[in-house]
């Protein structure tokens, strides 16, 4: 939002201006409706003067380390889990080798470091519900979707490759599955219930 805009509109709301008329002079001065949604948005609705703006979103140093720290413990978790499971599918239905030492030992690392961080992150947004404003935290669950979407995408686009190419095996049916499973499994954990 303008700093222009913020100002006009603080200054307003003390000179006793209502919303609407705010509204239609910024609309008409060129604004755009959700620019102006914005900078109203910004103060609370409240007869109190001078005007009490809401709480905004936090950036911190802190919550960068520690969410990029979560993300990666988490993306390395789940490629973990689905390459065990591809391995195990191949030595079932392909190979008979079983090699799954090095993910098995990664995940041994990172699961449980993304439940330790995740567990602490949550007990402290509860403790303290301005956590929920960090913008680190509201950036990384994007992230996170959007990989997850990706994943997702990329894994229908090998199945219908593989479905174009030369037919469906089962053993890429079930890597896929796995992929598809994870991924909405991820997705459906960090769906946003209430961020901006």
């Amino acid at each position: 939002m303008a700093r222009e805009l913020a100002e006009f509109v603080r200054h307003g709301l003390m000179a006793g201006h209502d919303r609407g008329a705010l509204r239609t002079a910024m609309i008409d001065a060129g604004w755009s409706d959700s620019e102006v949604t914005e900078a109203l948005g910004a103060w609370a609705e409240t007869p109190f003067t001078p005007p009490v703006p809401r709480p905004g979103k936090i950036l911190s140093a802190r919550d960068m380390f520690t969410y990029a720290l979560i993300t990666v413990a988490l993306a390395i978790s789940v490629a973990d889990i689905v390459l065990i499971a591809h391995r195990l599918i191949d030595y079932w239905l392909l190979d008979g080798r079983l090699r799954i030492s090095y993910p098995l030992s990664s995940l041994i690392i990172f699961a449980p470091l993304f439940v330790v961080l995740q567990t602490r992150e949550t007990r402290s947004r509860r403790a303290d519900p301005a956590r929920d404003r960090s913008l680190a935290r509201v950036s990384t669950v994007y992230l996170v979707l959007f990989v997850a979407a990706m994943a997702q995408l990329s894994q229908l686009t090998v199945l219908v490759e593989a479905i174009l190419a030369s037919g469906l095996s089962l053993a890429v049916a079930l890597k896929a599955a796995v992929v598809l499973v994870m991924g909405a499994a991820v997705f459906m954990g960090f769906l946003p219930r209430n961020t901006d």
